[in-house]
């Protein structure tokens, strides 16, 4: 199609009523739908009249890869996948409503844009939020190694966020921690802090493999579900071997277990961190001089113990020992 033509069509589709195109896109098929939606502006509002239900995952690994993963909620139906793209002299290439030229092959979106990292932030930005108002979004998914502060305006509600990247400032941290929803938090990150960072645990399910930036009290008022800290478990999960890591001490271990006797920590199941080498006396002694917990099991061969406090529910406390960082100690609660 010419350019002339194009225009021409842009024109006529450009006043046709939602009432008449909203009939039309119904009996289209997905990714027809969403090529138009990208060429014309009012197909775009009309096509989420449809209310098309998908699963949103955004994968960055930067500098140069870029792409968002779209899943629809409708049977026997693929991923539709959307990649920035750097210029291309293609003749496939279409003028999009994202103010870019972008072209297609088969179930991929190529969205062009230039090379610089400021340019693909913000062409990313304008793509995510393009999707997020074309689709009705059950299921938001993000996997990066570089922190986008746009993603928290857009959305508020994740199944699994995770993000590997150099490092962050204590604000960063504070509104992740805050401001979110999220069903799995993977975080492997260095805070930027002079000292240790106490931060607020309260999604489901946390793996922060570096972690020696935390401070200790961050654990005494957690509300997640389950806690993974510094390594031993991050081979399972796709995450790498952390230099620096969190180590609890004997006095902060049996600080946890004090508190958790004391009404905190209701909603933790487990706890996994790593503790020190050769000192399972000193847990041991600081665990038995708590006050406010009756000892239930003492194996000391076995380094476990099991403890009850006063409303009945009991802790085990495993320790696993080894050569450096295979000394653990995991924590469930009952």
């Amino acid at each position: 199609m010419s350019e002339s033509e194009q225009k021409e069509l842009n024109q006529r589709v450009s006043v046709l009523p939602l009432v008449v195109l909203e009939p039309i896109l119904a009996k289209l098929d997905l990714i027809d739908i969403i090529d138009q939606s990208l060429k014309f502006p009012n197909i775009h509002i009309t096509a989420k009249l449809l209310k098309i239900q998908a699963t949103l995952k955004w994968l960055v690994r930067a500098p140069g890869h870029y792409v968002i993963n779209i899943l629809p909620d409708i049977p026997n139906t693929e991923n539709i996948v959307f990649r920035l793209s750097p210029p291309e002299r293609n003749n496939e290439e279409s003028l999009g409503s994202l103010a870019t030229k972008f072209y297609r092959r088969q179930r991929v979106f190529f969205i062009t844009c230039g090379e610089s990292l400021a340019e693909k932030h913000e062409m990313f930005k304008n793509l995510s939020y393009f999707l997020i108002r074309l689709f009705k979004i059950k299921e938001f998914n993000f996997d990066s190694n570089i922190h986008f502060g746009f993603i928290g305006n857009y959305m508020s509600r994740f199944n699994l966020f995770k993000l590997v990247c150099p490092e962050l400032t204590v604000e960063e941290v504070d509104i992740l921690m805050e401001k979110k929803k999220i069903e799995h938090l993977q975080l492997d990150t260095t805070v930027i802090s002079r000292k240790p960072v106490k931060i607020s645990l309260k999604y489901p399910l946390v793996d922060l493999p570096t972690s020696d930036w935390i401070a200790p009290e961050s654990l005494m008022e957690m509300s997640c579900t389950n806690l993974r800290i510094g390594k031993g478990f991050v081979a399972r999960y796709g995450l790498r071997e952390p230099d620096n890591y969190f180590i609890i001490a004997p006095k902060e271990l049996a600080a946890c277990i004090n508190a958790w006797a004391n009404g905190a920590l209701e909603q933790t199941q487990t706890m996994f961190m790593n503790c020190q080498e050769g000192c399972k006396r000193e847990y041991r002694n600081a665990l038995f001089k708590l006050k406010s917990i009756n000892v239930v099991v003492d194996n000391t061969y076995a380094d476990v113990y099991q403890f009850r406090r006063r409303d009945g529910r009991m802790v085990t406390v495993a320790f696993q020992s080894g050569e450096g960082d295979r000394n653990r100690v995991m924590f469930t609660f009952q």
